[in-house]
């Protein structure tokens, strides 16, 4: 990754580096500038662990994959996400009880019930992508105007 393309996973600011490398092997994490903390607790983390975080929601571990590491899966992640959220609501649903007479259309109500819980998670992840856009450039353009910088 290029200088500056960095952010402290506490804090958010920008950072050059995550580590310096020096002779023989040696690392040292680089302390962010702004909160004194390490930018990056998390390379030296297992990725099961970062995981383990991001499934937790914890906003280190969001910014630790979108911004401080090369992967390309981001889009594996949030499949992954928008299938564990559809199970959770559909596991959530009130109705009877399904038998084990395989005639039971019950379990195909249930099934067709979980395919429309992940096409409208899907519209509200879209949404809510869209929304998130729409405020950065909104905001970009404010920034612009107020300093007048021309685009």
């Amino acid at each position: 990754m290029a200088p500056g393309l960095f952010k402290c996973v506490e804090c958010n600011e920008d950072a050059n580096e995550l580590h310096r490398d020096y002779s023989n092997g040696i690392l040292k994490i680089t302390i962010c500038s702004s909160c004194k903390k390490p930018v990056d607790k998390y390379i030296e983390y297992d990725p099961v662990i970062v995981l383990i975080d991001a499934t937790l929601c914890k906003i280190q571990a969001f910014r630790h994959i979108l911004f401080n590491t090369e992967i390309n899966i981001h889009w594996k992640l949030c499949v992954f996400c928008l299938l564990c959220e559809a199970y959770l609501r559909w596991s959530l649903l009130q109705g009877s009880q399904a038998s084990n007479d395989p005639a039971d259309i019950i379990r195909y109500t249930k099934e067709w019930e979980f395919y429309c819980i992940i096409t409208l998670l899907s519209i509200h992840d879209i949404m809510t992508l869209q929304r998130m856009l729409l405020l950065y450039k909104y905001n970009t353009i404010i920034i612009y105007n107020k300093y007048n910088i021309i685009q």
